[in-house]
């Protein structure tokens, strides 16, 4: 619900891997049901309540029942319209072949343990339940998973046979990175090397360290030289493989290919300790490597990196000729920023290189220059912003898309100059590369271009925006165009063609994650769907999977499957906005609308009951146990933690009375509200003594929202709004759901 006092990282979040989810209706009837499951032609139902494997010292994940109004407990969504319904008798029908596949009792029961075995570090045990499974997809199921496991013991010969006779199934490239650890490890002959790299080029540093040892046989010192230093430079390694080639190819690397490595480990400012420590262990064997100087500098970095508190001493105790040093530039820029010196911040930034070879990582450069226009913009130095984004260098797309976007968003919002914002916004827009960046990138070069007094070119773009139906931007465009207009049709995703259903239920990949579900391993079946969500590039064999993953009662998993094939234009919305996950329950006060809570509930957890985030935001509206006590002592009721995560109706009402409490507070605004229950009502009371108030006129909410410093909460809230549009429509209970213009106005 909330972010962690640690600042956060403003480009390149990673997707954090959530546990999987499952049923509770079979928690006491498991044992008495698992052999009609499994020996049967399932119906829908029972097949969603295969009991998934538990993960030790984890309740298994409870699916949320039907959403129930908060006063009654009768259902808050109408019944699906007959359209809908229809869709949904299609739909089982068309995955009924794969569904409902029977598997044999001990097939069963010697698949799971099989699978088992190896989570818990049994490669023998595997083994020999996997010889017993009689079933050859069960069978290649079990050899699969023993293979992709980080507790894998699978020889490289295992690997490659696999990855041969197995083209479609999931992790090609981790077991291809493996195999190609393997095959440095081991020190393979330089024929075989050059055979295996024949038509893949390598992927990991084990694979350039397996090449440079090739050439280096061969006497051909130059190309091992040049692979040497490209695994050292350029990839982590665990501490086996990073002992191997130091023994192997140290001779090789010069001093700049070990003041290269020691660059990037230390500019990428990792948000969790943990992550930061394991870096910084790799960095501090990395700066014994280093001349007598360069170690000194590169220890006085670390202290920096790993935020010690004499950090800035350390740096300051460094001879005056340190300073000429961009990665010691860098770290000192980290020591001012945290110390509240901006000025001196941006005088080092306006310096800063953008060539790669001196900059090492422009993308964690990136991350400072904003960091610093942000503190620019806060005390009014528009200009100053501006200058220190303009030209960032060569980034990353994602860090492109955002530079761009930020140096057109201060020219045209800040500094009133359409002329100089439009370059800008065609960089965005020419880098976008699904339909949030593109909504985003068109939208405001239509606010760009009806600035420059060019009408058709403006509702040309907002047109284009609009094409994103369910994004943020999009919306704004829609109502821009149309004020008035509020109506949104959302119809049901087109039935899978005949050919589409023959070829989704021959796929052996689907049938393998049917049976990993059915056996109790639903853990195992995420994995599968996750891979097969990028697989499916037909609409209708993406509906198919999107309905399989619902009837497995993976919610979750539905969504995330119909999130991408959204990024690849097909109408998945019915998926991506399940109307039906949020539990019955007691409500405290008067609850928010049942659209609110269904896209926050969306956005936090994807109805996945079972997450705990970093910061410790547990269950399907990831309340803070602190939240959840503030709660409970404001409204008498008794505080059980524990419950946050096993009962979510439980974490439902004590989110519904805190949203509800917050709206109060915030006197109905749906952008403050957001806001703070993402990074704390703390955080926005500080936002709006910064920058405004968007709940007056004199406040535009857009900009409102593109001022917040933080990637996730800026996302967040422009994700939820959006959602809270679709909700709107898709429950049925508005002539008119698209509100965004209100629900980002004065209240």
């Amino acid at each position: 619900m909330t972010m962690s006092s640690a600042r956060r990282r403003l480009v390149g979040r990673r997707a954090r891997p959530r546990p999987g989810r499952t049923c509770a209706a079979l928690r006491l009837l498991a044992g008495l049901l698992l052999a009609a499951i499994l020996l049967t032609p399932t119906p829908r139902l029972a097949f969603a309540e295969a009991k998934p494997l538990e993960e030790k010292g984890k309740p298994a994940a409870t699916p949320a029942g039907p959403a129930a109004s908060p006063v009654d407990a009768k259902p808050a969504v109408r019944p699906r319209r007959r359209a809908e319904a229809e869709h949904v008798a299609r739909l089982d029908a068309a995955i009924a072949p794969v569904r409902d596949i029977a598997i044999d009792l001990d097939d069963a029961k010697r698949i799971r343990e099989a699978i088992q075995a190896i989570s818990d570090g049994k490669p023998a045990l595997a083994a020999e339940a996997r010889g017993k499974i009689v079933d050859p997809l069960g069978r290649k199921l079990a050899l699969w998973f023993s293979l992709w496991s980080d507790r894998s013991e699978a020889t490289q010969a295992e690997i490659d046979k696999f990855l041969a006779t197995s083209p479609g199934w999931p992790g090609h490239p981790r077991l291809r990175g493996r195999s190609e650890k393997l095959l440095f490890l081991r020190d393979a002959p330089a024929a075989e090397v050059h055979a295996f790299f024949k038509s893949e080029k390598p992927r990991t540093g084990a694979g350039h360290g397996a090449l440079a040892l090739a050439f280096l046989a061969e006497k051909k010192d130059a190309e091992a030289r040049r692979h040497a230093a490209l695994a050292w430079r350029n990839y982590d390694f665990d501490a086996r493989t990073e002992q191997r080639l130091l023994e192997k190819l140290g001779k090789l690397l010069k001093p700049e290919d070990h003041k290269w490595r020691l660059d990037r480990l230390l500019m990428r400012d990792l948000r969790w300790r943990s992550e930061r420590n394991a870096r910084g262990a790799a960095a501090a064997r990395t700066a014994k490597l280093m001349g007598e100087a360069e170690r000194k500098k590169a220890e006085a970095r670390l202290q920096v990196y790993l935020r010690k508190p004499g950090a800035a001493k350390a740096m300051a105790a460094l001879p005056a000729e340190a300073a000429k040093d961009w990665g010691m530039v860098f770290q000192r820029i980290q020591v001012l920023r945290r110390s509240g010196k901006d000025a001196e911040v941006r005088a080092l930034l306006r310096t800063a290189p953008i060539d790669p070879a001196l900059a090492v990582s422009l993308d964690d450069w990136w991350v400072e220059r904003r960091l610093a226009a942000y503190e620019a913009l806060k005390e009014g130095r528009a200009k100053a912003a501006y200058e220190l984004v303009k030209a960032p260098g060569t980034l990353s797309v994602n860090e492109r898309k955002d530079a761009a976007f930020f140096a057109g968003w201060l020219a045209l919002r800040h500094l009133r100059s359409a002329k100089l914002a439009l370059p800008h916004f065609e960089l965005m827009l020419a880098s976008a590369d699904g339909p949030r960046s593109r909504a985003k990138a068109n939208y405001w070069m239509g606010r760009t271009q009806q600035a420059l007094g060019r009408a058709e070119k403006a509702r040309s773009h907002y047109r284009a925006a609009m094409a994103s139906t369910d994004t943020f931007y999009g919306l704004l465009a829609r109502q821009t165009l149309s004020p008035g207009q509020g109506r949104l049709h959302l119809p049901p995703p087109p039935a899978p063609s005949a050919d589409e259903i023959k070829r989704f239920n021959a796929r052996e990949v689907v049938r393998a994650a049917v049976i990993a579900h059915k056996v109790g391993q639903s853990r195992v079946a995420r994995i599968i769907l996750l891979h097969l969500r990028h697989v499916m590039t037909a609409q209708g064999e993406a509906v198919m999977l999107a309905h399989l993953a619902g009837a497995m009662g993976d919610t979750q998993m539905s969504i995330r499957i119909a999130k991408t094939a959204g990024t690849r234009g097909f109408n998945l919305i019915h998926y991506s906005y399940p109307t039906h996950p949020l539990p019955a329950y007691k409500p405290l006060r008067q609850p928010p609308e049942p659209a609110l809570l269904l896209s926050i509930a969306r956005q936090e957890s994807e109805f996945n009951t079972q997450i705990r985030s970093g910061a410790g935001a547990r269950g399907i509206l990831q309340v803070m146990p602190i939240t959840a006590r503030h709660v409970c002592r404001d409204y008498k009721i008794k505080c059980e933690l524990g419950r946050l995560m096993t009962d979510p109706a439980y974490n439902t009402m004590i989110a519904s009375a805190y949203i509800g409490d917050r709206l109060r507070e915030f006197k109905g605004n749906y952008v403050l509200l957001l806001a703070g229950y993402n990074a704390g009502p703390g955080r926005v009371r500080q936002w709006i003594r910064e920058f405004g108030d968007p709940r007056t006129k004199s406040v535009d909410a857009v900009d409102w929202i593109e001022r917040i410093p933080f990637e996730e909460t800026r996302e967040y809230v422009a994700k939820v709004l959006s959602n809270v549009q679709i909700y709107r429509a898709r429950l049925g209970k508005m002539e008119k759901p698209v509100r965004l213009a209100d629900d980002l106005g004065p209240r």
